[in-house]
């Protein structure tokens, strides 16, 4: 846990998980920008997503060389 890795992936994923997303979404409707939101989600929203999805595999394959060196 003390690779910065570890933390990046962390930290990204408390802003990127779908719980907040879905609360972002929920926002949007209160302030009736809910088609602004969705179009953004869906040419940018994957972006990050796949970022986290590749840090994570990283931190991953990280993990398991410690594990066999150990």
């Amino acid at each position: 846990m003390k690779s910065s890795t570890f933390w990046m992936v962390a930290y990204l994923w408390r802003w990127l998980n779908p719980s907040m997303l879905s609360q972002y979404a929920m926002v949007s409707v209160l302030y009736d920008r809910s088609h602004e939101y969705f179009v953004a989600v869906h040419r940018l929203g994957y972006l990050p997503v796949v970022m986290v999805a590749m840090f994570g595999q990283v931190e991953k394959k990280d993990f398991s060389d410690f594990l066999c060196v150990g």
